[in-house]
């Protein structure tokens, strides 16, 4: 038979760093964002900007919106675990009071 061990506390203790991580990522994005705002078509509307343009505006684009999906996943995970390690310990602690009860 094989067992099963989920250290519970360090769990919880670690599924918040995910978040602290996810705001940096958010406060980053939105430093990236204003940067390409106030830079938007510096760049001119001649062959060259445009050029310029067509490579560096769905990049960029690309880029922020990356970062919020991941900066959304990083706080899903951050729940999901929080979740994980409660119902774990639900189902342990019911295991061991049926268990205590003669099961």
């Amino acid at each position: 038979m094989s067992e099963l061990g989920v250290n519970v506390a360090a769990m919880k203790s670690a599924a918040p760093a995910f978040a602290v991580v996810a705001a940096d990522l958010d406060e980053a994005r939105s430093a990236l964002d204003a940067v390409v705002a106030a830079e938007e078509g510096c760049w001119g509307t001649d062959q060259f900007g445009s050029a310029f343009s067509g490579a560096y505006v769905p990049g960029a684009e690309s880029a922020v919106g990356g970062m919020t999906l991941v900066a959304g996943a990083l706080r899903e995970l951050t729940a999901t675990l929080i979740e994980i390690t409660d119902r774990f310990e639900s189902i342990d602690t019911s295991l061991a009071d049926d268990m205590a009860g003669g099961l």
